[in-house]
């Protein structure tokens, strides 16, 4: 008997291989092994365009080619042709790449024998005969599927369009693959909805029995069909995994056309009623938003112009611009201070809390040192850890170096979850910070335990919601508004991660953090659908510690104090400011309103403008356009100095024309160190 003859392409370009692997098929008696061995990959393909192979024997780093892209391009000139890899690497991940791109076999070059090669080349072609077979039967049932006059779908668990046979284009008017991933039901008439979603639910119960119904479907054109269908549930059948429908029109049968005419009538008319319903019900949200809008920007206004006033009447006596102090009086001074700043965390909780609730809040996404931040964050409450004796511990893992975030945010929640550990654990107890890396996960869990008087089971599912306090009585020990935690969970999940707690009554809790552990901005910004970002507010806070320098620094070539416009209409605005700036040693000129301000600016030609935003008359944004349209001032730096510290004030004052932009209660010392800086740029 004549032995079976197998023609071989060998493509290695190593000669001490290729003699071994022809020895090793030299040694077979069963099979006639005739090999055309060449060297490059170019050769290879050449010798496939000439003659035909039953099989290819693949290295894949050649001097013409390297890697996966070798295997691809041969694969894609003979897709035929069975492919065995050889290689001298044992690469788990290159060798799963390689199969799933459809060679049939990877084998290691030093540990290839006559019997495995013989065997793997066999196995190889036979694989490949049973694929074509498969591919053949496949196109066969597809062709009887595509060619049936009754359309055939398959869903999802959830209901969702996987396929869609062509019979639906005749039938209900849409290409095969146009409603790909829309819900099953989404064209149902809805007298039929209730029927048909308990016939879903009772399709994904019982697996494997047909449930038929006659339902009323939406054609594209929009006229109305009655569909007799009958779905399967084979979501657990290999190689289906699908609900599986088959439907037909019995429109005709069920004698519809009058039925459906006088339906689309009845139809046109809900929808025409549903149509003025919600143009009503927009017309109230939208009024609704607008109203939410400006009640933000008036209280940030309300509460923040007041506040500016007391703190910065404040920095004015602790920099002695009204003369020295005596210690009762620093000490008295210290404590206003100090609760000023108090009542402004106070007042930006809220005010964060309303951002997020209206949607206005954005984060800044970038790479975050994570020593640096947990390092700023615990130096937030350790004056007050020391006051209680309270210890503090921290465990960071050192592979957990940086981290994608909104750095300001982040601080947030870390120091609300420290404040309220201090807060509550009494004196001599512990508090701890960790933080923990899974890079199977790609998470960082920061973690704030404390050995504080731990929160009862029953009062976990409260811990969350807003200005909710678990010990709320008018004898309650602790202050606080009860935002912390609310802000703490809403700015975790708009970083995308997620808030668990754990506590013992008397022996402490345990708060964790879960984010993302995206190392590179662009990973985060992805996720985040690369949302317009804003800079935090308060950014001008960083030169707030600045000392401002001296006006000869600022004015070496001029004799006279550089002049200010200050446009503000609260007189203790007025007062506050120009105090500081005169002693300074700049002249201050005020204007009340747009229209003064516009007026002074032209005559007094300042050297800086400090623009408040809401102002009677004409308001400071419509000012500043008119400042910028002059060819005479268009150089004159402005500063915005305003209460308006919403997401879009910043972009809007700087639209307008303004160099820099300020919120209030600002810190003189920043004032100073702004105006300064933008001094000495002219």
């Amino acid at each position: 008997m004549d032995k079976p003859h197998i023609h071989v392409l060998l493509v290695e370009d190593n000669p001490a291989d290729v003699l071994m692997l022809e020895a090793a098929l030299a040694h077979v008696t069963q099979v006639a092994f005739h090999v055309t061995a060449v060297e490059q990959l170019g050769q290879g393909l050449q010798s496939l365009a000439q003659r035909a192979f039953d099989v290819v024997l693949l290295d894949l780093g050649l001097p013409d080619s390297q890697g996966l892209a070798t295997f691809t391009r041969l694969h894609a000139q003979a897709p035929s042709i069975p492919v065995v890899v050889l290689s001298g690497l044992q690469d788990e991940e290159l060798a799963t790449k390689v199969v799933y791109a459809g060679a049939q076999d990877y084998l290691i070059k030093g540990q290839v024998g006559s019997e495995l090669l013989v065997r793997s080349i066999r196995y190889a072609i036979e694989r490949h005969r049973l694929q074509g077979q498969l591919r053949a039967r496949e196109q066969h049932f597809r062709a009887l599927i595509e060619h049936s006059a009754d359309g055939i779908a398959t869903i999802d668990a959830q209901g969702c369009i996987l396929y869609e046979s062509p019979a639906a284009l005749h039938m209900l008017g849409y290409a095969p693959d146009e409603r790909t991933g829309q819900s099953a039901l989404a064209l149902l008439h809805p007298d039929d909805l209730a029927v048909s979603t308990a016939m879903f639910r009772q399709i994904q119960r019982q697996p494997h029995e047909p449930i038929s119904s006659e339902l009323r479907y939406q054609r594209k054109d929009g006229a109305w069909c009655w569909l007799e269908a009958t779905a399967t549930n084979l979501l657990d059948a290999s190689g289906v995994q699908a609900i599986v429908v088959n439907y037909r029109d019995v429109t005709a049968r069920k004698q519809a056309e009058a039925a459906l005419r006088q339906m689309n009538e009845t139809l046109e008319l809900r929808i025409a009623e549903r149509t003025a319903d919600l143009r009503q019900a927009n017309a109230e949200l939208a009024r609704a938003a607008r109203l939410k809008d400006e009640f933000l920007a008036n209280m940030s206004h309300e509460l923040r112009t007041p506040l500016n006033a007391i703190l910065g009447r404040a920095e004015l006596l602790r920099e002695a611009i009204y003369g020295p102090l005596i210690p009762k009086q620093v000490e008295a001074l210290q404590t206003m201070e100090a609760s000023g700043r108090h009542l402004l965390a106070l007042i930006n909780e809220i005010l964060d809390l309303a951002k997020i609730e209206a949607g206005k809040l954005q984060l800044q996404f970038d790479l975050v040192a994570v020593e640096s931040v947990c390092q700023l964050s615990l130096q937030m409450v350790a004056e007050s850890a020391l006051g209680k004796r309270i210890a503090i511990r921290t465990t960071r893992d050192p592979q957990v170096t940086t981290i994608s975030a909104d750095e300001r945010r982040l601080k947030q929640i870390l120091i609300n979850l420290l404040s309220n550990a201090v807060k509550f654990t009494p004196a001599g107890g512990t508090v701890g910070l960790e933080v923990h890396g899974d890079q199977a996960q790609q998470r960082v869990t920061f973690t704030v335990w404390d050995t504080g008087i731990g929160i009862a089971e029953a009062d976990l599912p409260r811990l969350f919601q807003p200005f909710t306090q678990l010990d709320g009585g008018l004898n309650r020990q602790y202050g606080g508004t009860g935002l912390g935690l609310t802000l703490v969970y809403r700015l975790t999940q708009a970083h995308q991660g997620s808030v668990t707690v754990t506590s013992t009554p008397g022996q402490g809790s345990r708060f964790s953090v879960s984010l993302p552990w995206y190392t590179t901005l662009a990973e985060a910004l992805a996720v985040a659908g690369e949302a317009p970002v804003l800079a935090p507010a308060g950014a001008a806070d960083a030169i707030a510690s600045s000392p401002i320098r001296p006006l000869a620094t600022i004015t070496q070539a001029e004799s006279a104090p550089p002049p200010i416009l200050l446009v503000e209409d609260n007189p203790e605005q007025i007062e506050v400011v120009v105090d500081y700036l005169q002693a300074s040693g700049y002249h201050v000129s005020v204007a009340k309103n747009g229209a003064e301000a516009l007026s002074q600016a032209r005559e007094q030609r300042p050297a800086l403008v400090l623009m408040d935003i809401q102002l009677p008359e004409m308001d400071g944004l419509t000012t500043m356009r008119c400042i910028r349209a002059d060819a005479q001032l268009q150089a004159v730096p402005i500063i915005a100095l305003t209460a308006l510290a919403l997401p879009g004030d910043r972009e809007r004052c700087l639209a307008a024309g303004a160099n820099a932009y300020l919120t209030k209660p600002v810190s003189l010392r920043a004032l100073g160190a702004m105006i300064a800086t933008h001094l000495t740029r002219r």
